[in-house]
């Protein structure tokens, strides 16, 4: 399907681009890194050749991929990546947008996996009450952010706090399972806040 994408529409034709996207993603969850990078890296490159390096898009791929490579070897490299792309959506597409809150919560795990927790808390915090003050509370938007923000609060805790881990691993749950409903079990997002 792919190559007739590349050959009817072209390489920088933005379904060509969601669907080369989608390949990679699904390499990711194979954890078969190399080709998901591979083929994530020349996504990004396209796209910014035909949309340029401020298109949101081009952004929220870039905030993706660097949350996936945080396993890798340079967490500055990828808190700086998403930090980065999440001020550019922000500041094109408003601090209300899906993209937004996407890239603010997983730019939040970056930081906090890298060993930056309060800039990691300001930015939910921040994320979360714009959030709140226009939104549903039921929006899975604010469960998600807020399972994202449990889950780092939880990696802070001592082991001697087991009592404790146990309670915030149990908010992070039903954070994942209420989203789960609107996003579905596969989606990232509920699959980042499972155990």
């Amino acid at each position: 399907g792919l190559q007739i994408l590349e050959e009817s529409l072209g390489p920088y034709h933005h379904w060509t681009l969601d669907a080369t996207m989608l390949l990679a993603e699904l390499f990711w969850e194979l954890q078969d890194e190399q080709h998901a990078y591979g083929l994530s890296r020349e996504v990004l490159t396209r796209a910014e050749k035909a949309c340029g390096a401020d298109c949101p898009v081009v952004a929220h791929w870039k905030s993706t991929v660097a949350a996936r490579l945080l396993a890798n070897a340079a967490p500055q490299e990828e808190c700086k990546v998403c930090m980065e792309s999440l001020e550019l959506i922000r500041r094109k597409l408003g601090p209300y947008h899906p993209k937004t809150l996407e890239c603010a919560g997983s730019s939040a795990w970056v930081l906090s996996a890298s060993g930056n927790t309060e800039q990691a808390d300001k930015l939910l915090d921040e994320a979360l009450t714009t959030l709140q003050a226009r939104a549903q509370p039921s929006s899975p938007w604010i469960f998600w952010l807020k399972g994202v923000q449990r889950k780092i609060d939880a990696g802070r805790l001592s082991p001697q706090d087991l009592e404790r881990q146990a309670a915030e691993a149990q908010v992070v749950q039903e954070c994942a399972a209420y989203i789960q409903q609107f996003w579905g079990e596969s989606d990232w997002r509920v699959r980042m806040l499972r155990p």
